[in-house]
């Protein structure tokens, strides 16, 4: 069904707004494809993580691929982009919580395999800064 392709570190930049619009950061998912996507050579670490959960549909997946919105329209009439993804994993916290042979699966050029219900817990939602039910 889903694999994701999560950001391993923050990417920055010495302008504050554009570091904060712009660059991916650590935990950010930067792409969603179907079960057994082949991944380029460079989409995997030590610059990203492939995480695959069979349970989710690609379709409700792509939801956390979307930028996060200022909730007020700025003098052009626009929303403004805040951050470059509304919503991330708590990798470190993912990291801790995998035994030994899941966190070398983590760290592998092809992946982890996990569930949903593993890794929706650790689904931040940068606009309200809450972890999990985030499909609510």
């Amino acid at each position: 069904m889903a694999e994701f392709l999560i950001k391993a570190s923050d990417n920055t930049h010495s302008d504050p707004i554009k570091d904060a619009r712009g660059c991916y950061k650590k935990g950010d998912i930067v792409d969603v494809r179907p079960d057994g996507f082949r991944w380029g050579r460079e989409e995997g670490p030590p610059k990203f993580y492939i995480v695959k959960m069979p349970d989710l549909k690609v379709e409700d997946a792509r939801k956390y691929m979307q930028p996060l919105f200022s909730q007020e329209l700025n003098k052009e009439g626009w929303f403004d982009k805040l951050r470059r993804r509304q919503y991330q994993i708590d990798v470190t916290t993912l990291q801790a919580n995998l035994t030994t042979a899941k966190a070398a699966e983590l760290t592998s050029a092809t992946g982890l395999t996990t569930d949903w219900k593993t890794i929706e817990p650790l689904t931040v939602d940068k606009a309200t800064a809450v972890l999990g039910d985030t499909m609510k």
